[in-house]
């Protein structure tokens, strides 16, 4: 089973102007920063029994505390299989203008997801010493998954050695030869790599959008990076995913 650790249904609707079609032999999980997306994509998942995981988070592009509440409800309610995706954005100068917001929804959601014993999706942009700050947060949490990871092998191989219990997941940037994120994937562990395609946003300069399907060239050019037999990489991955998203993690008690 393909299994896509990142993907963006509604916006792929909207984009696209047709409902995503899920292909039997792939599991996603589908990320949503406001209430409107997570009811449809919820309402998808549904349709789609075991192949759909959720999750939502405050995007750090968005730092808007007032999403804060559903977030909670869903956490509480067990609607969500992960926090996220959330985290630091200092790309731009407009988003850097930001940093005190992201900040601060940044630790809402890490306390959430400690409370509720959630694992939590990371967004870092030119923000890993964030993200780094909070060692101590994070290794308490059942997983992280480094979205669209965009550091090196050697920070990754350090969050994992300050006991972290971290996913790093690769998408259409492998194709594109980014070098480092080449040599993540061929260094580190096979069980902590995810696969992902970010759809509709990680999409090549001549397409108009990233689509579910592009998860099989993803994993294609995993497997040859690491000269693995894709069969098995595919397995690989896909334990991973259910380790994250799949299992039905112990709910913290609630002071």
């Amino acid at each position: 089973m393909y299994t896509d650790s990142h993907a963006h249904l509604y916006d792929l609707f909207r984009q696209s102007g047709v409902v995503p079609e899920l292909q039997s032999d792939l599991y996603v999980c589908a990320s949503a920063h406001d209430r409107t997306e997570f009811l449809w994509q919820e309402v998808f998942a549904a349709a789609h029994p075991g192949r759909v995981h959720l999750s939502f988070g405050i995007h750090p592009q968005k730092p808007e505390i007032d999403q804060f509440s559903f977030l909670e409800e869903l956490a509480r309610s067990r609607r969500i299989q992960a926090i996220g995706e959330c985290g630091f954005d200092l790309f731009t100068e407009a988003f850097r203008h930001s940093e005190g917001e992201q900040m601060g929804v940044w630790d809402i959601q890490i306390d959430l997801a400690l409370r509720y014993s959630l694992p939590l999706v990371i967004h870092a942009r030119k923000s890993l010493h964030h993200v780094f700050a909070d060692t101590k947060r994070l290794k308490k949490l059942p997983a992280v998954v480094f979205h669209s990871w965009s550091g090196s092998a050697i920070e990754a191989e350090s969050f994992l050695k300050r006991g972290i219990n971290a996913w790093f997941s690769s998408g259409k940037a492998l194709l594109r030869g980014d070098r480092s994120l080449r040599e993540t994937v061929r260094s580190l562990p096979v069980e902590r790599l995810l696969s992902e395609t970010d759809a509709p946003y990680m999409q090549d300069r001549t397409e108009p959008f990233s689509v579910l399907g592009d998860i099989r060239t993803v994993v294609a050019e995993i497997a040859h990076i690491r000269n693995m037999d894709e069969g098995e990489l595919i397995k690989a991955i896909f334990r991973s995913f259910m380790t994250v998203y799949g299992e039905n993690h112990e709910l913290s008690k609630v002071p």
